[in-house]
């Protein structure tokens, strides 16, 4: 049984009517999951088996089981490669309850990652950053933030 989850704080997302928009803060990479990506977002953020997302999307879609799964496969390992989902020891996964899908009218396609990198400068500028374990406002120190006694 192959579980994961999404690699948090690391990855931040926001779920949308009809894509989640995800981002990596360490690359300043974000990301576009539309339609079908979404609704397997969905399921992994409540860490669904992968065979078990592979049939609840299939019958919501009226598609045979084993093609959504090879679907399914390769846009984990791609998650995976981007390090936006990482593999759960199977007994040790926090199975909540499925969510419910809304295709939006969509009809199934293969789930993709859209990668934006246009504003990774941007995002890798800010000072959210440089946050310590004691969260905002306090930020690691720098050099200049040294005490010289006068």
């Amino acid at each position: 049984m192959e579980v994961y989850r999404i690699i948090k704080p690391k990855i931040v997302y926001e779920v949308l009517n009809t894509e989640v928009i995800a981002i990596d803060f360490d690359t300043g990479t974000y990301y576009a999951l539309l339609h079908v990506a979404k609704q397997v977002w969905l399921l992994l953020e409540q860490q669904i088996p992968l065979d078990q997302m592979g049939q609840i999307v299939s019958d919501y879609y009226k598609q045979s089981p084993s093609a959504v799964l090879l679907d399914l496969k390769p846009f984990i390992t791609e998650l995976i490669e981007k390090g936006l989902v990482e593999s759960v020891d199977e007994t040790s996964h926090l199975q909540g309850s499925v969510p419910s899908l809304d295709s939006h009218g969509w009809g199934y396609e293969p789930p993709k990652l859209v990668s934006y990198m246009d504003i990774q400068d941007l995002l890798l500028l800010d000072p959210i950053h440089e946050v310590v374990e004691t969260g905002w406002p306090n930020t690691a120190p720098t050099p200049s933030d040294s005490t010289i006694p006068l």
